[in-house]
């Protein structure tokens, strides 16, 4: 990881460098990137073919709470990709409460301004999904827990070929 540009320990968001690697693994016909035991910032990525994210014991992979960092529908995408897999046995944290009332924040003093704002709940109701795949085919999630999304956790639309195994869900946060 760290020969790709990506730190743990870091508070830095690291988008860039994680979209980076994603890019050159993808250029080189694919494989996997591995986040060993540690904590990582990231605002949304989008897994290409022939990706796996794998997630060491220990590994946390944290959702930044600054919404411009993220596309508001998802914190992990993949669209029309093959051979799409998270595994490991780490965490993928979207840190929903922080995300959504930072959102509910920028609506309220006009800086992003939530045109679908749920007025009778009094909260965004644009938010970012943790993990969204949209046509993936040769999707595989096994092993990793997924927690804290700001909506809804796991989104796979017309997805094929899909496997998820030995998942642990935890969707409270908001």
């Amino acid at each position: 990881c760290t020969q790709l540009g990506i730190t743990s320990g870091s508070t830095k968001v690291q988008t860039q460098q994680f979209q980076s690697a994603i890019d050159r693994i993808h250029r080189e016909g694919g494989g996997v990137l591995i986040l060993p035991s540690g904590t990582y910032v990231s605002g949304s990525i989008t897994l290409r073919d022939n990706i796996e994210l794998r997630l060491e014991r220990g590994a946390q992979l944290l959702s930044s709470t600054n919404p411009f960092d993220l596309n508001m529908r998802g914190f992990i995408l993949s669209d029309y990709a093959k051979n799409v897999r998270i595994t490991g046995e780490g965490t993928i944290d979207g840190r929903g409460l922080e995300v959504s009332l930072a959102l509910d924040s920028l609506h309220h003093t006009g800086k992003k301004i939530d045109k679908n704002y749920y007025t009778e709940r009094n909260r965004p109701n644009t938010r970012p999904k943790l993990i969204d795949f949209s046509g993936v085919q040769g999707l595989r999630i096994e092993g990793v827990t997924l927690r804290a999304s700001a909506t809804w956790g796991l989104v796979m639309t017309l997805c094929k070929n899909v496997t998820i195994r030995n998942v642990n869900a935890d969707n409270r946060a908001y």
